[in-house]
C-alpha cells in the first residue's frame, strides 16, 4: 500500500475542500494520552533551530504523538470561521464533524455544516456535507442541489494526513517531536485572556526552507489541559491577509459511531451532480 502526497488533493479542491483537510487533521488530536502539563510564560521566539527545546514543549509532542497513535473515532460540534485581515470582515460555518479511523485506509471523515454566520451576526441555513471515504470525497451543497464527487486518492493509495512537509495543514500529531522541530519553530505561549480556559497554547512557525513555509505563516494551537483535547486551532495564511480559526466543542471520543455515520442518502431528482477523477 503506496502513501501519496496529500498535496494532490488540494490540487482538485476548493476553499472549502482544504477546511475539510484541516478538520481531518484536527481529529488526530485526540485519544487517551496523559494531560498535558499546565502552560508555562512565553518562551523567546527562535529564528534558528534550537540546540535543544524546553521540557514543557517536548513533553507536549511527546503527548501529541501518543494522541494521534490511540484515536479510534470522534465527533465533535465545530465552528469553522474565516477572518480577512485586510477588511475585518469574517464568517463562521457551524456544524459537526465525524472521524473514524482505518488502519487501512487512514480514516473517513464527515464534516456537516448546518448554518453560516456572517460579520453582522445574521445567520443562515447553509447547509453542506463533506464525506471523505477511501479514495472519493463527496461535496453535497444543499442550497445549490449540487453534488461534486472528486477522487482525491488513486486506487490502492494511502493519503498520510499528518506527514509533516505534505499535508495542506501540516500537524504535530503522530510524529517524533525531532521531525516537528525540524518542520517548525515551536514555542509554548501565555495564554491569554481571550483564549479558552484552562489550555495551553502552541505557536508553531515552519522554517524558511521547509515545504511548510509555503502553506501557512503560523499555526496555534490550544489545549485542554484536564482532557488533552484540543479546543482552537488558528491557521494564518502565507500572505499573513486571512486566518482560518477552528473550534471544537461537544468532544466525544472512542464511543463508537453508527454504521451509516459516513453514507450520504440518494439524491432526489433535479439535482446536478459532477465527478472529477484524477488524470491517469
Amino acid at each position: 500500500m503506496s502513501f501519496v502526497s496529500y498535496g494532490s488533493f488540494v490540487s482538485i479542491a476548493s476553499s472549502a475542500v482544504r477546511h475539510l483537510a484541516l478538520l481531518a487533521l484536527l481529529l488526530t488530536f485526540v485519544g487517551n494520552a496523559p494531560a498535558a502539563p499546565p502552560s508555562v510564560p512565553n518562551a523567546p521566539a527562535a529564528t534558528a533551530p534550537p540546540t535543544s527545546a524546553p521540557a514543557d514543549v517536548d513533553s507536549l509532542l511527546d503527548a501529541l504523538d501518543r494522541r494521534g497513535k490511540e484515536l479510534k473515532d470522534f465527533s465533535a460540534t465545530v465552528k469553522l470561521k474565516t477572518i480577512d485581515l485586510i477588511s475585518g470582515d469574517d464568517n463562521t460555518q457551524n456544524g459537526t464533524v465525524y472521524f473514524q479511523s482505518d488502519a487501512d485506509r487512514g480514516g473517513k471523515v464527515r464534516v456537516n455544516f448546518a448554518s453560516k454566520t456572517s460579520s453582522d451576526g445574521i445567520t443562515q441555513k447553509k447547509p453542506i456535507d463533506y464525506v471523505l471515504v477511501n479514495e472519493w470525497l463527496w461535496e453535497r451543497d444543499y442550497s445549490k442541489k449540487t453534488q461534486i464527487k472528486h477522487q482525491v486518492l488513486k486506487p490502492g493509495e494511502k493519503a498520510n494526513l499528518l506527514k509533516l512537509g505534505e499535508g495542506a495543514f501540516p500537524l504535530p500529531i503522530g510524529q517524533d517531536k525531532a521531525d516537528v522541530h525540524r518542520e517548525f519553530i515551536v514555542t509554548q505561549l501565555k495564554v491569554a485572556k481571550d483564549d479558552p480556559a484552562d489550555t495551553v497554547h502552541l505557536s508553531l512557525v515552519p522554517r524558511p526552507d521547509q515545504p511548510s513555509a509555503r502553506r501557512l505563516a503560523k499555526l496555534d494551537i490550544w489545549i485542554e489541559t484536564k482532557t488533552s483535547m484540543p479546543v482552537r486551532i488558528d491557521t494564518l495564511a502565507p500572505n499573513k491577509e486571512s486566518v482560518q480559526s477552528t473550534s471544537l466543542t461537544d468532544l466525544k471520543i472512542n464511543t463508537g459511531l453508527p454504521p451509516d455515520t459516513f453514507a450520504l442518502p440518494e439524491l432526489p431528482p433535479g439535482w446536478s451532480t459532477q465527478t472529477e477523477s484524477l488524470q491517469p
